[in-house]
């Protein structure tokens, strides 16, 4: 069963109507140019430049151009119920107003959608998914600032986590960002990327290790969330200029 249907980027004319219909799946309007208006259950809402729209499934609504504008649309079919609920709080039409940044984002994504939606091969479906949920994320970031999410909680939450194997794209899951919102926003809070600051927390940590456990450097490499000790090893002696167990016979020496 297909995920999403329909996306594609539209040229509308000045004064262009579309009749109250609805839609078994979320639909997703961003307005690219120009002035939109939307009318869902007797409510009109005024989209400019820059804004996301998002209408429950089996919704009425219908459609006006104010002027020129470019859309693009996009029907998602399936989704998780985490998501779709932060997406649709109350299960209500809800308008975005997004940054600059956080639209190229949404646009780029939104191509990739396209690019791949008719393919329809288990490993495409896969893309389809990453490429959705990325998409959706994106949409969801506006909402979270409004929220009060900072780069420490993050900072706190890969302190917390750092043992276990964790990567980048799990800890933008959990906030609800995508990864490249992400990593913009963490280097301009700490000056460093998420995933230098996840590695130099593991390596600090291995070092405590090395010199306060008779833990081996196999246990150690487990521990911190290396693949292997051959990864901790070269990643380690890289950071460092010694070898983990080069580095416990010096410093205990």
């Amino acid at each position: 069963m297909k995920l999403f249907s329909g996306p594609q980027i539209l040229d509308i004319p000045l004064d262009w109507r579309m009749a109250s219909h609805v839609h078994p799946g979320i639909e997703v309007v961003g307005v690219l140019q120009g002035q939109m208006d939307l009318v869902v259950s007797e409510q009109r809402w005024r989209a400019n430049n820059g804004a996301m729209l998002a209408i429950p499934p089996y919704v009425p609504h219908s459609w006006r151009s104010v002027e020129e504008a470019k859309l693009v649309v996009l029907h998602i079919l399936r989704f998780p119920s985490a998501l779709t609920d932060r997406l649709l709080p109350g299960c209500k039409p809800c308008q975005i107003s997004l940054t600059e940044p956080q639209y190229s984002e949404c646009e780029a994504l939104f191509s990739g959608l396209i690019a791949i939606s008719d393919e329809a091969t288990h490993q495409h479906m896969r893309l389809q998914r990453a490429f959705l949920e990325a998409f959706v994320l994106s949409l969801l970031e506006e909402r979270q600032d409004t929220e009060g999410v900072a780069m420490h909680e993050v900072a706190s939450y890969m302190q917390d986590h750092m043992r276990q194997a964790l990567t980048i794209a799990d800890v933008a899951r959990h906030f609800s960002f995508s990864e490249v919102t992400l990593r913009r926003r963490f280097r301009e809070a700490f000056g460093i990327s998420p995933k230098r600051y996840l590695l130099e927390l593991r390596l600090n940590e291995a070092q405590h290790l090395l010199l306060t456990t008779k833990f081996s450097m196999q246990e150690i490499a487990l521990q911190m969330g290396f693949f292997d000790l051959a990864h901790f090893s070269s990643t380690f002696r890289k950071h460092y200029g010694l070898t983990p167990s080069a580095w416990r016979g010096q410093t205990r020496g």
